[in-house]
């Protein structure tokens, strides 16, 4: 799966509320989250200062889980989703 969503192909539809990506447990593997909350954040105006936050916890959690949280060194999956919520 990518990382992100290409916005030119949503014809009007506005971005997805919701994304997903799936990450092997490699450290390499963490700029592609990056990337997906970038562009979410950016395509619904989420402030920089937010995402930045967010990025900054989820390399922690992210690094932390790669490092320390398999007892195996096999390939895993690791599913990150992004999701807008209304709440008006």
């Amino acid at each position: 799966m990518q990382a992100g969503f290409d916005l030119g192909s949503m014809k009007g539809a506005g971005p997805p509320s919701k994304v997903m990506l799936v990450i092997q447990n490699r450290i390499a593997e963490m700029q592609k989250v990056v990337e997906l909350v970038e562009q979410f954040g950016a395509a619904h105006g989420v402030p920089q200062a937010v995402t930045n936050d967010l990025n900054q916890s989820l390399d922690e959690l992210l690094n932390n889980t790669i490092s320390y949280g398999y007892e195996d060194q096999r390939s895993h999956d690791i599913i990150i989703s992004c999701f807008t919520r209304n709440t008006s």
